[in-house]
């Protein structure tokens, strides 16, 4: 699992929000998954809102 959440970490860029949408069901079945993209979904939003 932790393996699939590295590549997840690293396929996931802050410009690609489909991907991030398409990553976010697929990681439905992994909480820790999930809550990484939680993170990056945050990081997304507030990097958007300083531009």
């Amino acid at each position: 699992m932790r393996r699939g959440s590295r590549y997840v970490l690293k396929t996931i860029h802050p410009r690609s929000g489909t991907r991030s949408c398409g990553f976010l069901l697929a990681a439905g079945r992994d909480y820790s998954l999930l809550i990484s993209l939680v993170f990056l979904l945050i990081f997304q939003l507030s990097s958007v809102a300083r531009s």
